[in-house]
């Protein structure tokens, strides 16, 4: 990954990928480690301020060529592939396209969140060698985005401009349950997404508190367990390790609903 700002808070990023499509992480890693690969696709963004005018946040697909793609696939499923629609089911999780315009609406920068990330072996490589480069990509993220709820995630995440793996916002704090439910389920499966939604302090879908998540149970609870292009989580290797690791049942518990996404 890596960024460069422009007109200062604006900014470019882009993330190279390696390995095979739908292989391992190992395997990715080890196609990074080797410096014998090239990137199978290469995925940037720039972000041109005001955060709220159209077309503030541009996203960019490249092959192995480096020819400029209409589509990425993401997943094996693949129901949604076209760019910028597949890039804004996660960056701007209120975001819409303009077909007239050929315009992204509301789209917006998400934080670089070190829990969301496999690290390899190799010096560099490792999460203590990258921290102080999330740190410093992380502050230009927070640049861009000074009034929301992402740039209040970088501030949690990196108070004093060290990563902390245990932030907990106090909107989560009251009780050991809804810590439990922020670390184990929110943190890793809903929180960089859903703080996209706004810009602003007060939209509930930002899952900043327990009371506006548990606001939601009933939404939540329709996507989670509901099938179809409204699911959630919406990329699938996510979707699959939420229930793969228990946090489902943990979620489903926190909601007062077990057997809610019990399959037939």
């Amino acid at each position: 990954m890596h960024c460069r700002t422009t007109t200062a808070p604006g900014f470019a990023c882009y993330v190279s990928n390696f390995g095979a499509f739908d292989a391992s992480p190992e395997a990715a890693l080890t196609a990074l480690q080797s410096q014998t690969s090239a990137p199978f696709a290469t995925v940037a963004m720039a972000f041109t301020p005001p955060v709220t005018s159209p077309n503030a946040v541009t996203f960019f697909v490249y092959n192995a060529t480096g020819a400029l793609q209409t589509s990425a696939k993401l997943d094996t499923v693949g129901d949604d592939t076209a760019v910028p629609h597949v890039c804004t089911n996660c960056h701007g999780s209120g975001a819409s396209y303009d077909t007239t315009r050929h315009a992204a609406i509301g789209a917006r920068v998400l934080a670089f969140d070190p829990a969301s990330f496999a690290y390899g072996t190799a010096p560099g490589l490792t999460l203590a060698d990258e921290q102080p480069t999330f740190a410093a990509l992380n502050q230009i993220v927070r640049a861009a985005t000074p009034d929301d709820a992402t740039a209040r995630l970088v501030d949690g995440l990196f108070p004093s401009g060290s990563y902390d793996p245990s932030y907990v916002p106090a909107g989560w704090s009251a009780t050991d349950s809804n810590r439990a439910d922020y670390t184990n389920v929110v943190a890793p499966y809903c929180r960089n997404c859903h703080v996209t939604h706004g810009p602003g302090t007060t939209d509930p879908l930002t899952f900043e508190t327990a009371s506006d998540f548990k606001a939601s149970k009933d939404a939540i609870l329709r996507r989670v367990c509901g099938a179809g292009p409204l699911g959630m989580p919406p990329a699938m290797a996510t979707t699959d390790r939420l229930f793969a690791s228990g946090a489902s049942v943990l979620l489903l518990t926190y909601l007062n609903a077990p057997g809610a996404c019990a399959m037939p």
